[in-house]
Formats: structure tokens, C-alpha cells, sequence
């Protein structure tokens, strides 16, 4: 970080603190009123505003609103005004500088990729690496992001179609040790993990960020809905149950009071967190508050995402789907859900 900036920092952040209170209701990982933030840096990853790029910092904004705090992860780019990132509006602009989502910045995003296969350290922030596979190549081939699906608590970027690049937004959430315990199992229906970002605040660990592979032929299940979907839905069931098996045997369950078991779930499932390769279903975007809950709340929200398509009328593909599912489970989830979800 450059002398100068880092000598303003301190007054940059103030204002960006400021912005932050209109930009955050907009995002869909926020809530939808603050009352107060304050931003806490972790880490500064790299500046290269002396040659007209970008500088970036890994930061976590708290979030008070009424008496509740909700922390969240926040990356930062910044880049003078006379370099723009073309279709970005900045959170905050001051006469020198622009301040905005890291996340729309292709070239602070293949920083992160990249450090993550150095090992590096920068400050509270630990690049921890899984599998190499190159890492520390990705900016020089200049790979362009597209953003993924969108969860309640992550955003993802896809760098180059061949890694993808999920930022945690909600600091509580699981991702990470679930991907760890499916990935230990062998379960082939995550993305291979190869490494994260992970951070101290006030003496505690936090997980910044997870980095996979990136299936360049795998279809998002948005883009299968109808009758291309219903001949997958069956498949997709089971792979939803095997899931729910592995995590069951990793994690362990608790009874339910009125019958059932809970266990840890993926929480925000819809055919946007599920991608379609040529060989078997992912899943993707496990959510922050999914905890410990029915296993049933993961499939009645994938059958309302179908049913939202329109293209299943009849209801061809939610039937496929339970049917599979049951196949897996060993209980047919039409019937549960009839008890209604607890």
C-alpha cells in the first residue's frame, strides 16, 4: 500500500462507512436497514495504483442495527477516478479515489485466486491452499469473471470458467466445514475444493472465502428447467439425498419433538445452487444459517424453485424428483411434507 494511501486510509474508510448505510440495503446478502457500520480491516492483498490498477483490502463490515450486530465480509477494491471499472458504481468516491465491491473486479479477484496458491499471509488473513493446481499463475493469463449464482450469504465468481471463487458474506457461515467433511468423504457432488481465505477477528477464525474448481461443462440448473429438468429431476433427487446422507454420517442428528430428525443441511436450495455435468449433479452455495435443521427444508425449497420456472405444470419434475430422493432416503418426501415441515 502506497504511503499516501495508507496515510488517508484512516479518513477514506470513515466515508466509505458512511456510503455503506444506503449501499448495503441494496445487496441481496444484507439486510434492509442499518443503522450504524463500522469496518474492520483484515487484510490489504495488493496495490497497484502506481501503475493504474487496482488496490485491495479484505475487510469485515459490522452492522448495527437496533441492538443487533451482524458482521459482513466485505473486499474492497479502489482505483483512481481516471481508471473506472467500466459498469461499477462505487460505494464511496473521494477527489483521489473510488471505493467499491472487489467482487466486480476481475483483477483483484484473480489476485485473491492467486495468493490462495502462494500460501501467502497478509496481516489477519491466511491464503490456505488445498490444491496448487497453478494458482499462482491466474493473473498473468488475465482471466476474466463472470458472477454465479447469488446466495443469501455468498457471492461467486467464476474466473475463466475454470475456478470459482465464493465470498462470504455472512461471516457465520458454514461452507467451508461442510466442504471440508464432504470433500473427506468423498462425495462427488461438491466441486473439488482448492483452498480459502481465511481471517482472525477479535480472536476468533473466520472464513473469508472458499476457492473451487470450476466444472467448464456443467449446465446451472436454471438453464435445464422443463422438460429437460424432468429428466434430470430423478438424478438430482438423488443426489440431494446423498448429500443429506453424508452430512447425517458426518455430523451426526437430533430428534425432532414432534418425530423426524434434524441435521446439518445445505440451507438456500434452489436450481440456481445446482450445476448439471455430463456425469453427476453439484451442488453449490451452502448457506450461513443453515445449521442444524430437517433435512425437508432443503427439498421443499428446490420444489418451489421448480414449481417457479412455470415449466412444470404438471408437476413431472418434483414428482421425479421426491421419487429419486426416496430413492437415496429410504422415505418418500411427498408424505413428509404432507405432516408439514417442522
Amino acid at each position: 500500500m502506497t504511503a499516501a494511501l495508507d496515510d488517508r486510509l484512516g479518513a477514506l474508510l470513515g466515508d466509505t462507512e458512511l456510503a455503506l448505510r444506503t449501499w448495503l440495503p441494496g445487496q441481496p446478502w444484507a439486510g434492509r436497514r442499518v443503522d450504524r457500520v463500522r469496518l474492520r480491516v483484515l487484510g490489504r492483498f495488493t496495490d497497484q495504483l502506481a501503475w493504474g490498477g487496482p488496490a485491495g483490502l479484505l475487510t469485515v463490515a459490522e452492522v448495527r442495527t437496533g441492538g443487533e450486530v451482524v458482521r459482513y465480509g466485505l473486499p474492497l477494491g479502489l482505483r483512481a477516478p481516471r481508471t473506472p471499472l467500466p459498469g461499477v458504481v462505487p460505494i464511496a468516491t473521494t477527489g483521489e479515489l473510488a471505493v467499491y465491491d472487489a467482487a466486480a473486479d476481475d483483477l483483484l479477484t484473480a489476485e485473491l485466486t492467486a495468493l490462495i496458491g502462494t500460501g501467502a499471509a497478509r496481516d489477519r488473513v491466511r491464503f490456505v491452499p488445498r490444491q496448487r493446481a497453478g494458482l499462482a499463475l491466474v493473473p498473468r493469463r488475465g482471466l476474466t469473471g463472470r458472477p454465479a449464482a447469488a446466495g443469501r450469504g455468498a457471492t461467486s465468481v467464476v474466473l475463466g470458467e475454470r475456478y470459482l471463487l465464493t465470498l462470504f458474506r455472512r461471516l457465520v457461515h458454514p461452507d467451508l466445514e461442510l466442504h471440508r467433511a464432504l470433500d473427506a468423504a468423498g462425495s462427488p457432488h461438491i466441486a473439488p475444493l482448492l483452498g480459502s481465505i481465511e481471517g482472525d477477528l477479535d480472536g476468533a477464525p473466520v472464513v473469508l472465502a472458499v476457492l473451487q474448481s470450476s466444472a467448464t461443462d456443467a449446465v446451472d440448473g436454471r438453464r435445464l428447467a422443463g422438460p429437460a429438468l424432468a429428466a434430470e429431476a430423478g438424478v438430482l433427487g438423488r443426489a440431494v439425498a446423498s448429500v443429506h446422507r453424508t452430512l447425517a454420517g458426518r455430523f451426526g442428528t437430533i430428534p425432532l419433538p414432534s418425530g423426524g430428525l434434524a441435521q446439518r443441511i445445505h440451507g438456500d436450495l434452489h436450481l440456481g445452487n445446482v450445476r448439471r455435468t455430463p456425469t453427476r449433479w453439484l451442488l453449490a452455495g451452502f448457506d450461513a444459517e443453515a445449521a442444524v435443521q430437517s433435512p425437508l427444508r432443503d427439498v421443499e425449497s428446490l420444489l418451489r424453485s421448480i414449481a417457479r420456472t412455470g415449466l412444470d405444470g404438471d408437476g413431472t419434475a418434483r414428482d421425479a424428483f421426491c421419487s429419486g430422493y426416496a430413492e437415496i432416503a429410504g422415505t418418500d418426501p411427498r408424505a413428509e411434507l404432507g405432516r408439514g415441515l417442522r
